[in-house]
């Protein structure tokens, strides 16, 4: 089977994990960057050694007959205008999360256009969480009961995206948005219920601090309770646990996609049955890059599993605008 030629539309993150990622997988080639800085774009295809072409408008990049697959890794206000494009020159997709920034502009898209198009919503790839989606499927926790979810980090990107609410900036959007994909993926629900949501934010000298307190509900019977803090303890810590009929399991990070303290606690009748840890040996390193290889090889497969589709990427869409509407 021959290699998926790959353009890349936005470098920014591109160049910390989607370039490395492909460049370390079999099966692909980077054969076209598209920036609106050219001089970076440049610059960086002469840094990583690339021989690929060089576009400033990502519209040619995408009707190029050289390119199997689009890579969108723009700041979410242009996704949705990017996945329709490659929709209609019927290519493979690859877009980053959240997809779109309204259920309102995806929900005339025609998905049957492409053969291959997900969102990267990497906690689906990632090993921890992996493990536990092959333990439920496996009944090893027995029916789910509760889900308990509480993350809290400092962000240090300054991209300028990041810090407007309403090109995807909001911690609803950026954030949430992989706690509520990660919920669907555990659960293999498609919808839920709202017991309640508080969002409160402030600005502390030029930092936005804000924080989510919710509760949802999957078939009325998973109870799962949600805190989400940005910016406002240093301290970071990302924990899921989930009680299960038969087992419960605690995933720790120190922040997710790092190895550093990341371990899974598997407990039986309160009894701890076994540890998961990694090796936090090696330096630092972001880990992001291998959960982003494990989805590439998953793309790969003539039928991929576990991805988050359009389809799907459009549904959480839906939902995150009940949540949304909170913070607007």
């Amino acid at each position: 089977m021959k290699d998926l030629r790959v353009g890349l539309i936005g470098l920014n993150f591109a160049s910390r994990v989607h370039i490395p990622s492909l460049q370390k997988t079999s099966g692909f080639e980077i054969v076209a960057l598209c920036s609106k800085n050219i001089i970076n774009a440049k610059r960086l295809k002469k840094t990583i050694k690339l021989d690929c072409e060089i576009y400033d408008d990502p519209n040619q990049l995408i009707q190029s007959q050289e390119i199997d697959l689009i890579d969108i890794v723009t700041p979410p206000k242009f996704h949705a205008t990017l996945v329709k494009k490659s929709l209609q020159n019927k290519k493979n997709i690859l877009c980053e999360k959240p997809f779109g920034l309204c259920f309102k502009e995806l929900k005339n898209l025609d998905f049957n256009y492409s053969e291959k198009a997900f969102v990267n919503y990497l906690f689906r790839s990632e090993k921890l969480l992996s493990i536990l989606k092959k333990k439920i499927e496996d009944g090893q926790i027995g029916s789910l009961k509760k889900i308990n979810i509480y993350w809290t980090f400092s962000s240090k990107n300054k991209a300028s995206w990041k810090k407007s609410k309403n090109n995807g900036g909001n911690i609803v959007d950026d954030v949430f948005c992989h706690v509520l994909d990660y919920l669907f993926f555990l659960t293999d629900n498609k919808d839920l219920e709202i017991g309640k949501f508080g969002y409160f934010r402030k600005k502390v000298s030029d930092t936005l601090q804000e924080e989510i307190d919710c509760k949802v509900f999957f078939e009325e019977t998973i109870d799962v309770d949600i805190k989400i803090k940005k910016n406002i303890e240093s301290e970071n810590k990302h924990s899921i646990e989930i009680f299960g009929e038969i087992r419960n399991i605690v995933i720790n990070y120190f922040s997710p996609f790092t190895p550093l303290d990341k371990n899974m606690t598997i407990k039986r009748n309160g009894v701890i049955e076994e540890i998961i840890s990694e090796d936090s040996s090696f330096p630092l390193c972001d880990d992001r890059i291998i959960s982003f290889c494990n989805l590439l090889r998953e793309f790969k497969k003539v039928s991929p599993k576990n991805l988050c589709d359009l389809k799907f990427g459009a549904n959480i869409r839906f939902h995150l605008d009940r949540f949304t509407k909170y913070i607007y």
